[in-house]
């Protein structure tokens, strides 16, 4: 609103009334003045921002193009901030009229609407231009490849639980993917439910109620289905058909392995080829290396090489090669001595397997170094047996004396 003062005459009194409008109305010029900062637009030259790519939602761990007018170039010369955090990964192409700019995949608060500001050392800083960032899209492309390596299995006890065991291997992924795991029970006899099977089925290996794993290209999982058969009647003993299958959290059906069939029979005794394979921790006190608060696992102190010790016991001579693998791996952090290595057993020797893991820094760093811990055993010789497969899984993890 305009402001209106009347003129005087010469001769004229000043009364404190003439005064108290003078100051009134400069108070509503500063007023108006003020009002004015927050819109008032930027100076000439100033870098403006009419765009950005992708849009509406940009997704961090990627590339963000900027578009507008006055941007500096080359595009280092650029100040290019998201909520006062730095951008500074320019990418070729960049132009006065475009930025081409990596967005950083730990940016946090994502989801979310984040500031961005565009400056020049000539121009000033831009008017905040409003971004919607959000997590990366995952495209993952290849299969995965499950195999059962429990072998044939025949005819198992009634309420006797039985390990079957898959190899999961993601060679032929872009990029680590997650799984669930699904076992489902199809074709039923013998008057017992497939929800009977189900309802006594655990998964070894896996995390949460979906029984998910994590996959990378360079290292192959292990996971596990202990199945406990239902006794049934004896006169038409139970049978059923387990399904089991991978399938990808991000790119199902084209990355989900092809299922895996494996008829169970329910009959009085276990047969010959049964694996019966026994593998367990074993006596691991010393000062570098001892159980877990939970029992579970083992933890190693910081910066020691630590002798590990697993009691197993074979149902079948043999000669047994043993690997050992970890979750989520970092040489950095982790390093594995001594394994592979091959180790003979008659029926029924249980023997010690040792061999060193060694936790590399001297106190935890920044990222945890839990991880977890797989040793697998395979049967080598290649007879009616045939190469049976067995093995233990649990968490390593570090302390400080």
């Amino acid at each position: 609103m305009g402001v209106h003062l009347q003129h005087v005459n010469a001769g004229d009194l000043i009364t404190a009334a003439f005064m108290n409008g003078v100051v009134d109305a400069v108070n509503e010029l500063q007023a108006e003045i003020d009002g004015l900062g927050s819109s008032a637009p930027p100076p000439p030259g100033a870098p403006v921002i009419t765009s950005v790519d992708p849009s509406p939602d940009t997704p961090v761990n990627g590339t963000m193009t900027i578009h507008g007018a006055n941007f500096a170039v080359p595009a280092s010369l650029n100040t290019v901030t998201v909520d006062g955090a730095l951008l500074n990964d320019f990418q070729p192409g960049s132009t006065d009229q475009l930025l081409i700019v990596g967005v950083p995949g730990d940016l946090s608060g994502v989801p979310g609407n984040k500031s961005l500001v565009v400056s020049t050392a000539a121009g000033g800083a831009s008017a905040p231009f409003n971004v919607h960032f959000v997590a990366p899209t995952i495209t993952v492309s290849g299969q995965l490849q499950v195999t059962n390596t429990s072998g044939d299995v025949g005819t198992i006890t009634g309420g006797t639980p039985v390990l079957f065991q898959f190899h999961l291997d993601a060679t032929a992924l872009n990029i680590p993917e997650q799984f669930e795991i699904q076992a489902s029970f199809e074709n039923p006899t013998g008057g017992v439910l497939a929800s009977a099977w189900s309802a006594a089925t655990t998964f070894i290996g896996t995390t949460g109620t979906d029984h998910q794993v994590t996959v990378s290209p360079l290292s192959p999982v292990n996971v596990g289905i202990q199945v406990v058969p239902p006794a049934g009647d004896p006169a038409s003993p139970p049978e059923v058909d387990l399904v089991v299958k991978a399938v990808s959290v991000h790119n199902d059906p084209a990355s989900s392995s092809l299922p895996q069939t494996i008829h169970i029979a329910v009959g009085s005794a276990p047969p010959a080829a049964d694996p019966s394979m026994t593998i367990t921790l074993g006596t691991n006190n010393r000062s570098t290396v001892h159980l877990n608060a939970a029992g579970t696992g083992l933890d190693i102190r910081y910066g020691s090489t630590a002798p590990i010790t697993i009691d197993a016991v074979m149902g079948h001579a043999g000669s047994y090669a043993f690997s050992g693998e970890i979750t989520n791996p970092d040489t950095s952090v982790w390093q594995i001595l001594d394994l592979p290595e091959t180790l003979p057993f008659t029926d029924g020797q249980g023997e010690s397997v040792q061999f060193r893991l060694t936790l590399v820094p001297t106190a935890p760093g920044a990222a945890p170094v839990d991880r977890t811990f797989t040793l697998t055993a395979t049967r080598q010789d290649d007879d009616a047996i045939g190469n049976i497969s067995n093995f233990l899984s649990f968490p390593i993890g570090g302390f400080t004396p």
